[in-house]
């Protein structure tokens, strides 16, 4: 062979690994040429669907994978239960077997993650960036329906416009020959439906921990207009996260997501969901709105907190009727320990009327944060109760406000740079809530320069990042925006706790005046008065009869 076999652990970095090894490509085309490899492959990954190129030889024609597979999700959607069988009437013909590609577009294909009732999503390596990716692509047979092809692009429009650290992203969309296919973030993990099958009931804390990112991402979601309305465990993909026992949550699966407002008619084949976790007003067809996917998470919820659901009928129709008629059993009935908050808040969310429950997934989100610091008592780390405050404001993942945008376009005018940003900083995102020369709405908390501010008390200047060591190997400083100049000052609360930072940023090497330093610090407290003034409104809107 032209090159020396990898050792079998390269293998597995490609096909289970989280991030893949710098020749990748080239241990991928040592794969395709050399058999001693791909036997090593089958024996290393039995069950495990990959294109055929990467199989022994004898298996190579024989199909990989086939449109009618045994996906979890194919299974427990309506259309599935509803599929009773031929009866007396002839089978009809199988649907054409579909094999794994090899390629799609630039990407390289390593595996099937999963599989629905539309198409198969699989883990691929996208070379020019050297990341892997997950790309989601239709069966053949559907490809060609203009129906199917319409709600995939609705698909890839609804998960791209939410921008949120809690759904997965959409990178970009494309099509090889007749198949369209949507490039999304990869995550490394498995999904709650598997974890709770394994252990079932999870501790409270991170059960709890769980439902907030839920709610968090459903809130950036209905914030752009989004109604996901297939809102359960399957749909909710857990990313470990490094040295510790809590996960990052991520919302996938936007297939039947709608805008709210959409006048589009609703034909059978929209008629989709999960039975178990339907709102009343998604079955009996009525209008929908992003209530119904705060029941959905309801139902999600109940499940987390207890191991159960409270309607689970033999049938479709049975659920349905549980649905419609009856109250869900009370979670202490299972757990009697549950605390009565979380209990409150669960039957809130399982209310028929979707005027009677809880109205926002902020909502959800500030009462699950509440209940939490009861449950755990308040933080004592200096980091934890930063957290906490920034939690408290419910600033992350929403929508730009005219108020903070004002006063970060006069930081960007009276310092005289092109970029200048009003930012938080939570667990591990960098999140911007208004912006000046940047179309990003959140980065990484490891590559931004706001980490360090929040650190004092007073302006932070970076002259120069490219000879920072803090900085000079940073991705934003190297590469695209290619940063310089920074000057920030951190947004404190009254209790001491800086919640991120109002700065301006540049391109070139440059300094800054004193009277630009003065005025830069003058508007950061505007931006932490008009923050503090956001929050009490909206804890008035929340609890009107407070106001009285």
């Amino acid at each position: 062979m032209g090159s020396p076999c990898p050792p079998p652990e390269r293998f597995d970095s490609l096909f289970n690994g989280a991030r893949p090894p710098l020749d990748g490509r080239v241990i991928l085309a040592h794969l395709e040429q050399c058999p001693a490899c791909r036997d090593v492959v089958a024996t290393r990954f039995p069950g495990l669907e990959v294109p055929s190129a990467f199989r022994p030889a004898e298996k190579s024609e024989s199909p990989v994978a086939t449109a009618t597979g045994t996906h979890e999700t194919a299974n427990n959607t309506i259309n599935a239960i509803f599929d009773t069988g031929s009866g007396g009437f002839s089978a009809c013909k199988p649907k054409p077997a579909v094999v794994v590609p090899r390629r799609l577009g630039t990407y390289e294909i390593l595996r099937v993650l999963g599989r629905g009732g539309m198409g198969m999503v699989l883990k691929a390596l996208d070379p020019a960036l050297n990341r892997f990716v997950a790309v989601k692509i239709l069966f053949p047979h559907l490809a060609s329906n203009e129906t199917y092809r319409l709600r995939f692009a609705r698909e890839a429009r609804s998960a791209a416009k939410i921008g949120s650290d809690h759904a997965t992203a959409v990178f970009a969309v494309g099509e090889d020959g007749d198949a369209p296919y949507i490039v999304m973030e990869y995550v490394s993990g498995e999904d709650l439906e598997t974890r709770l099958n394994r252990e079932g009931r999870l501790p409270l804390p991170l059960a709890i921990n769980i439902a907030r990112q839920v709610a968090a991402g459903l809130a950036a979601a209905h914030a752009e207009g989004v109604v996901h309305r297939d809102i359960k465990p399957g749909n909710i993909l857990l990313e470990p996260l490094a040295d510790s026992e809590q996960v990052r949550v991520k919302i996938t699966d936007f297939g039947i997501a709608r805008s709210m407002g959409s006048t589009a008619i609703t034909g059978a084949e929209e008629t989709v969901g999960t039975p178990e976790y339907m709102a009343p007003e998604q079955i009996s067809g009525d209008p929908l709105d992003h209530r119904c996917d705060l029941y959905s998470f309801g139902i999600l919820l109940y499940r987390l907190v207890t191991a159960r659901l409270p309607f689970a009928g033999k049938t479709a129709i049975a659920c349905f009727t549980q649905h419609l008629s009856l109250e869900p059993p009370k979670p202490t009935k299972v757990v009697a320990d549950l605390p009565e908050w979380l209990e409150s808040l669960i039957l809130r969310l399982l209310r028929k009327d979707p005027a009677e429950r809880i109205q926002t997934a902020s909502e959800v989100v500030r009462l699950l944060d509440e209940g939490a610091a009861r449950l755990l008592g308040p933080p004592t780390d200096p980091e934890s109760r930063r957290l906490a405050a920034l939690r408290s404001y419910q600033v992350l993942d929403t929508a730009s406000e005219q108020s903070f945008d004002d006063l970060t376009f006069l930081a960007s005018h009276i310092c005289g740079t092109p970029i200048a940003l009003v930012s938080f900083i939570d667990e591990d995102r960098q999140w911007f809530k208004s912006k000046v020369g940047l179309s990003a709405i959140q980065t990484a908390r490891n590559v931004s320069f706001c980490q360090y501010t929040i650190r004092g008390t007073e302006p932070m200047i970076v002259g120069n990042a490219a000879t920072d060591p803090r900085f000079q190997d940073n991705p934003v400083v190297v590469n695209e925006p290619h940063i310089r100049f920074y000057a920030g000052v951190p947004l404190i609360d009254t209790e001491g706790c800086a919640l991120g930072s109002l700065c301006v940023v540049d391109r070139v090497v440059r300094g800054m005046s004193p009277e630009q330093i003065a005025a830069l610090s003058a508007l950061g407290r505007l931006v932490m008065n008009q923050l503090t003034l956001r929050r009490e409104l909206l804890n008035r809107r929340e609890k009107p009869q407070e106001i009285l």
